[in-house]
């Protein structure tokens, strides 16, 4: 039996399913030979009776009866109830939505446009559960945090110190006095980006409100793990980049050093900090646009950074980033990428275009042709990036016999199917797909 079984009693549930529902519920008693006898009126009707020496016992047992008459699922009627209450302190409205339902059943709970929570089960019913308790525990902790900012910003406002907080709401930077230098430096880094290596400047952001350079270039810059502050203004003329995180990251402390303007290298962070590496081209954890751990990738000459705004629930805003590309994009990505937006288009898959984009930016070469090209964007998808959206691109690009054993066969099997159905076929053929 849960923790919420035990706290909550049969009448209690009863109770509440009537009021949720709106439908009217009444107890009657009757004494009858030392006994009292309950009886559960519903609409009208008698659907329970109940009796012992002692009313309150009687009442509850009464209760169960009803509970059983009415066919109330306890459990999903406690979780619905509590998820209820939760979102009684969020504007937007929560959704589930089944992704999938083979070869097992997979549910997603999205909080507006953000998505909070993912379960799974043999059976649609498990699968919802699952994704709805992922969900409680979820808006809960950022409840908790959300409070926790609330009570440091009124302590800070009440000492003088300057408190900067978004229009998004789930953001929230605080600002010292000390950092304004620091902040004035990376501001004409970024500024020079787009200046001096011929770049544009996109920023992207939740408030639709704040679209001009120079408001977003106003986000002052923080960065966590506070010891590392001193060796960032030593080196300051040589950051290269900056990472912007809310406070509530701070556990995780990133160290920024050794980033210097004419790094040649891709950048990986690690809980414990960032990390060089000359070899390393895609971190691992960016491929998951719902990880903890941040992910920037810096290339030379042509600059390609990208920066994710992480909310207080460690899931990174996919609305919320900067992101610096070059002027020149290849054509081969260019069709790439309108052929991946017709994809979504056609079988409305529920992947954000930016992720469309930034897997075409880091997968596909200049040198390739459009086959090749979708051919290796359907690898990365397939191998579980963005399931179940691979199974669309499949019945869109690949014969039916395929797509009907998808859920029997092994994956890698249907897939080596899959690649042979995308390798033959002909520029031609995949650009007709673009009319």
């Amino acid at each position: 039996m849960t923790e919420d079984k035990v706290s909550k009693n049969p009448i209690s549930i009863l109770n509440e399913y009537c009021l949720g529902s709106e439908k009217t519920i009444d107890f009657t008693f009757e004494p009858k030979k030392g006994e009292f006898i309950c009886n559960i009126l519903y609409m009208g009707d008698i659907i329970a009776t109940a009796q012992n020496k002692k009313k309150q016992i009687a009442k509850a047992k009464a209760a169960e009866q009803a509970i059983n008459y009415l066919n109330i699922d306890i459990e999903v009627f406690l979780i619905q109830n509590k998820l209820k209450k939760l979102m009684e302190n969020f504007k937007s409205k929560g959704s589930f939505h089944l992704v999938s339902n083979t070869p097992s059943f997979n549910y997603e709970y999205n909080l507006g446009k953000s998505f909070i929570s993912s379960g799974t089960g043999e059976t649609e019913k498990k699968a919802w559960e699952s994704c709805a308790k992922s969900a409680i525990k979820v808006l809960k902790e950022f409840l908790r945090k959300r409070q926790y900012f609330t009570n440091l910003s009124e302590k800070r406002q009440v000492k003088g110190q300057e408190n900067i907080r978004y229009k998004d709401p789930r953001v929230c930077i605080l600002k010292g006095s000390l950092d304004q230098q620091l902040n004035q430096s990376i501001k004409k880094i970024l500024q020079s980006f787009a200046i001096n290596e011929q770049e544009t400047l996109e920023i992207k952001t939740v408030d639709k409100e704040m679209k001009e350079l120079a408001q977003c270039l106003e986000w002052e810059i923080y960065f966590l793990g506070s010891h590392s502050l001193g060796q960032v203004r030593k080196s300051k003329l040589e950051i290269d980049y900056a990472l912007v995180l809310p406070e509530v990251h701070e556990h995780l402390v990133h160290d920024l050093f050794e980033i210097c303007q004419k790094a040649h290298s891709a950048f990986t962070i690690g809980l414990e900090g960032f990390k060089l590496s000359s070899s390393l081209q895609l971190c691992e954890n960016f491929i998951n646009p719902y990880s903890m751990i941040p992910y920037i990738k810096m290339t030379r000459p042509s600059l390609v950074a990208f920066l994710y705004i992480y909310d207080n629930m460690n899931h990174p805003s996919l609305e919320h980033y900067k992101m610096y590309r070059p002027l020149n994009i290849s054509q081969i990505k260019i069709k790439t990428s309108l052929l991946l937006r017709h994809w979504r288009y056609r079988f409305s898959v529920q992947i954000p275009v930016e992720i469309l984009d930034l897997v075409v930016d880091n997968f596909i070469c200049d040198d390739m042709n459009c086959g090749l090209a979708l051919r290796v964007v359907m690898e990365k998808i397939s191998s579980g990036i963005f399931l179940p959206g691979a199974k669309s691109l499949i019945r869109s690009k690949c014969h039916d016999d395929i797509l009907k054993s998808w859920a029997i066969k092994n994956r890698c099997e249907v897939m080596g199917e899959a690649m042979k159905c995308l390798i033959s076929l002909s520029q031609g053929e995949i650009e007709k797909y673009l009319e």
